[in-house]
């Protein structure tokens, strides 16, 4: 299995898109997630200073340890070996591997208009394409007025329109466990396998 991805760099922000899990030679795709945002992986071989000053790069990236463990969640839920495409969404596609920091960076830069968060929405053309969607944006709590609430609800919206079929392990104030916890990883695993029944997906 590899990641492809496209990195983009802004001054000394980075943002990262089209990032996609590859198991075999199939395009098919095998389902999709939609987290916080791009943590640590970086283009494959490269420091965060070469890519800044490389600007763009489309290709192979590094799996981090959020990647390894959503690997392990489809590859437990296919009955054979994967063959397919496993693509990756983000509430927002800022690069920050710290989730406080990344939420904080982006509330300002929102407010500075520096970064628009209807940029992360996938077409409805685009999610028709995936058999269904895992949530597991995280349970960190929000002011109601905070930008992610808003794209919370578009990205919902969004995807009860194309009717995909979408699923996650929720908290009591129905916010999606991510799927790298600090705590049992395994136990986020059977939840989500779990939630996948459920859906009937």
């Amino acid at each position: 299995m590899n990641v492809q991805a496209r990195f983009e760099v802004n001054g000394t922000l980075i943002f990262r898109t089209n990032t996609r899990m590859i198991w075999g030679d199939s395009s098919e795709s095998l389902g999709c997630c939609l987290l916080l945002n791009p943590g640590s992986s970086l283009p494959l071989g490269y420091t965060e200073q070469k890519l800044i000053e490389k600007r763009i790069y489309e290709g192979q990236a590094e799996l981090d340890d959020t990647m390894k463990q959503i690997a392990r969640f489809v590859e437990r839920i296919s009955p054979g070996e994967p063959n397919g495409v496993f693509t990756i969404y983000n509430l927002f596609n800022l690069r920050n591997p710290e989730s406080e920091d990344a939420i904080d960076h982006l509330r300002t830069k929102v407010l500075q208009g520096t970064v628009e968060l209807e940029h992360s929405l996938a077409p409805i053309t685009e999610l028709n394409r995936h058999p269904w969607i895992l949530l597991g944006w995280g349970c960190k709590q929000l002011s109601k007025i905070h930008p992610l609430q808003k794209i919370k609800k578009k990205w919902i919206e969004r995807i009860e329109d194309s009717k995909l079929c979408y699923f996650g392990y929720q908290n009591m104030k129905g916010d999606y466990y991510h799927p790298l916890p600090r705590g049992d990883k395994e136990e986020i695993i059977k939840q989500y396998i779990l939630q996948y029944k459920k859906a009937i997906c």
